[in-house]
């Protein structure tokens, strides 16, 4: 597990690592006010790396389509 953060640089967009299998997620709001109030915002989450299984299942369900 890599536990790393990706964060946008000042005027360039969030870069997602190439091969990186992403679902939608939430991350706590970290300030006073966000743990106070339970805020959590919107957030990619990277649950692995494409590798061989994931290629070769992707590509049976672009044939199953």
């Amino acid at each position: 597990m890599r536990e790393q953060v990706y964060r946008r640089s000042e005027g360039a967009p969030l870069e997602i690592p190439s091969g990186a299998v992403v679902v939608p997620g939430a991350r706590a709001v970290n300030t006073e006010k966000g743990r106070e109030w339970g805020l959590s915002l919107y957030a990619p989450v990277i649950v692995k790396y494409r590798d061989e299984k994931t290629d070769a299942a992707t590509h049976l369900e672009e044939l199953l389509r």
